[in-house]
């Protein structure tokens, strides 16, 4: 049995217009089943009356009949598995059934329920039902009244007049079927209203269906397009990242528009400064040599106005101080649907190291050739000079006269002289052959010192510097001696006015970072013998050619040409090699290399750099013009725990600085360099950050003029070439020292 308070509950919930309509969408569903929660509420407030009042009337069938109903009512509402057309049947038929038996044991009362009979039917059944159910109770009224089985009041109506009862049918068939025809046109109106609602609301969720996919694709795009975006900026700025972290100048054409985009290391590469010159395509085409012009600018456009993608150059491009860099230019070329060319991108790299490297690799096969050339003609010449020696050595027995001797004597002099001249040349070309001992160069250096004061003019000052304790070498002594000769006659013939001539000896260990400046060079102790002049120094093309045989810059007949090629070729014989620095105007420095003798020198102590000082972190700002110094000087820095920032000349790492101010501990920097030199860096890095730390090294190890020709003073000075140990020691000296005691110091 439900109880009450669930059934009230119900029943509220019954009158909520929402529940009208059943799980399927069918109103009626709902009017029965809040017909059936409002009987049962109602129930017992009409039931318990009513079985009271038939048994003081003693109406039993009444009785039965309502509690027949009730129950009917009961199983209708809780017997969910019954379709609602026979639901709305038995509800009919119960209302028809009390109405029957009131109409019998009642009278008037009845009608009520004969008239409610009619109308649920039409609510529930529909139209024809109802009217059918009109019908019914009209066929029912007649019947009771002709049988005589109406209830006493009713009888007494059929008995008085007959008449009366059929027109009291008449009027409530009529009232009956009124009413039911009117329900049935209201919810005729109602339900095409519902189908038009119903039709509408169809239409408005497939409208927000189709709203919804819509929607959900512009989310997509939407999404697609963030995506999109953010790739792209993620590959601008990766781009941008790539272009700055390169040395490579990179390069971007816009076709259409004709504008032209480079990034900062095209002018770092060519020395010129942030802003100095906007990229114009024109510009571009200017700087390019003027042999190269005309080749290269009609490659590119004929490779903009063909089919391919792919275009490769190589030329000379000018640099801001004047020279021009070899280099390799690749640009791609982006062309649209239709084939047109749309922008071109592409990349500038500098080959003028490498160009170097081939020279070098060339000239070297060069001296290759002339070597084996002159050994041939040297190897004649002997034939043609040897039996002139030996008749001007017979001929004196039949000359009688002076004057006959003296001219024998001067053919025998040159003939001698050109012998002497043939022997240089078998020397460069063979190598040099003679007894090889352990010698102390000191010794030979101090006995040599003697022959050049009493040679050279009062106005050369002779220095030496030739300590105790300088390592024996294995060598031949006369070509040693030969070897000093040669390089300060050069050095004196450099000095027509005067000037100092210093000769210096000390023990070296070569590591790994010094062998990276120079590619003959090897591992191990050496010991280094220094000439330096302060004479007129030479250009970069004498440099170039100073070890090529018979080339000289003296005047005809006052050089042979020989004297420093047979001195390559003898230091190249005993193991050694040769470093050479030198500017015009400021001089000429010779270092020699002789390999140290190893059966006097203690094997240990070629292996110093376990014990080399380490960094912590710091950063170094690394600026050389030779990317060999680079290489191998960045490589032992960040070995030893530096993190390194290389440039390649004094603007670039003027622009690295400003770039990296905050992070850059120390500047290793070269002297003389191309672009922007060491101590022009120096000058504007201190407008920059006066307190900067600064180790400069140079070849030329004068580092009291570099801080006068700077204006500013050095914190350190390192010639060149430097071992590990040496820049490694100097770096921790100098950032470990306070900067401002520092800064007006300068020491070596």
């Amino acid at each position: 049995m439900v109880s009450r308070p669930a059934l009230v509950k119900r029943l509220r919930a019954g009158l909520d217009p929402v529940l009208w309509q059943s799980p399927q969408g069918d109103w009626r569903e709902g009017l029965l089943s809040l017909l059936l929660r409002v009987i049962l509420f109602l129930a017992p407030w009409v039931y318990f009356p009513s079985l009271y009042m038939c048994y003081v009337g003693g109406y039993a069938t009444i009785a039965a009949t309502d509690t027949a109903a009730i129950i009917g009512f009961i199983c209708l509402y809780y017997f969910r598995g019954i379709s609602f057309t026979t639901k709305a049947f038995g509800f009919a038929l119960i209302c028809y059934m009390l109405g029957t038996v009131l109409l019998i044991y009642l009278g008037p009362i009845s009608q009520i329920y004969l008239f409610g009979f009619s109308i649920l039917t039409g609510l529930l059944l529909g139209l024809r039902a109802g009217l059918v159910g009109v019908a019914i109770n009209g066929v029912t009224l007649l019947v009771i009244g002709l049988a005589g089985a109406a209830s006493p009041n009713m009888a007494a109506v059929w008995d008085q007049n007959p008449l009366s009862w059929i027109v009291i049918t008449a009027n409530f068939l009529m009232m009956n079927a009124l009413l039911v025809i009117a329900i049935g046109a209201i919810i005729a109106a109602l339900e095409k209203a519902l189908a038009h609602q119903k039709q509408a609301r169809a239409v408005a969720e497939q409208s927000a269906a189709e709203l919804t996919l819509a929607n959900r694709a512009l989310e997509s795009e939407v999404e697609e397009h963030r995506h999109t975006e953010s790739a792209l900026a993620v590959s601008l700025e990766r781009f941008h990242v790539l272009s700055r972290a390169t040395t490579d100048a990179i390069w971007d054409w816009d076709l259409s528009a004709d504008t032209l985009w480079w990034n900062e290391g095209f002018e770092a590469l060519f020395g010129l400064l942030p802003g100095e010159e906007a990229p114009d395509i024109g510009a571009w085409g200017r700087r390019i040599h003027p042999d190269d012009r005309k080749r290269v600018t009609e490659s590119l456009h004929a490779a903009v106005a063909g089919t391919g993608d792919l275009w490769i150059e190589e030329y000379r491009f000018l640099r801001k101080d004047g020279g021009y860099a070899h280099v390799l230019d690749r640009g791609q070329v982006i062309r649209g649907e239709g084939g047109g060319p749309l922008r071109m991108i592409g990349g500038m790299s500098d080959l003028t190291e490498r160009k170097k490297l081939e020279e070098q690799f060339l000239r070297a096969q060069r001296m290759e050739s002339i070597g084996t050339l002159a050994g041939g003609i040297a190897h004649d010449l002997n034939n043609v000079l040897t039996p002139i020696l030996m008749a001007t050595e017979m001929l004196p027995e039949h000359v009688r006269d002076a004057e006959g001797h003296a001219m024998l004597d001067m053919v025998r002099a040159s003939a001698q002289r050109g012998a002497d001249l043939v022997q240089q040349v078998l020397g460069f070309a063979r190598g040099i052959e003679g007894v090889r001992r352990s010698v102390a160069p000191a010794e030979i250096a101090r006995d040599f010192r003697k022959v050049l004061q009493d040679t050279f003019p009062r106005n050369i000052v002779l220095d030496l510097i030739a300590p105790e304790d300088v390592w024996s070498i294995h060598a031949d002594p006369t070509q040693i001696h030969q070897v000093l000769m040669n390089l300060c006659v050069n050095a004196r013939d450099a000095m027509p006015r005067g000037g100092r001539l210093t000769v210096t000896l000390e023990n070296t260990v070569v590591d790994d970072v010094f062998s990276g400046m120079n590619l003959r060079a090897t591992p191990g102790p050496y010991v280094k013998i220094g000439v330096r002049d302060t004479g007129e120094g030479m250009s970069e093309e004498t440099r170039e050619k100073i070890f090529e045989p018979f080339f000289t810059t003296k005047e005809v007949g006052k050089g042979t040409g020989l004297g420093l090629s047979t001195t390559f070729s003898i230091v190249r014989d005993h193991g050694g090699f040769i470093d050479l620095y030198s500017e015009v105007g400021r001089g000429t420095q010779f270092w020699i290399y002789f390999p140290a003798d190893s059966a006097e020198f203690p094997e240990s102590s070629a292996q110093v750099l376990p014990t080399l000082p380490r960094g912590n972190g710091e950063r170094v700002l690394l600026v050389d013009d030779e990317e060999s110094i680079r290489d191998a000087t960045g490589k032992a820095l960040e070995l030893f725990g530096y993190e390194v920032v290389t440039a390649s000349n004094g603007a670039e790492a003027v622009s690295l600085f400003v770039r990296h101010r905050a992070s850059i501990d120390v500047v290793l920097t070269d002297m003389s360099m191309p672009v922007m030199d060491g101590p022009a860096m120096i000058a504007a890095l201190r407008t920059i950050a006066p307190n900067v730390r600064v180790v400069a090294s140079s070849g030329l190890s004068d580092n009291g003029k570099y801080a006068s020709v700077s204006g500013t003073s050095i914190v350190r000075f390192v010639p060149k070439p430097y071992t590990a140990e040496a820049i490694l020691q100097t770096l921790r000296e100098v950032l470990d020292a306070d900067p401002s005691e520092g800064e007006h110091a300068p020491s070596s």
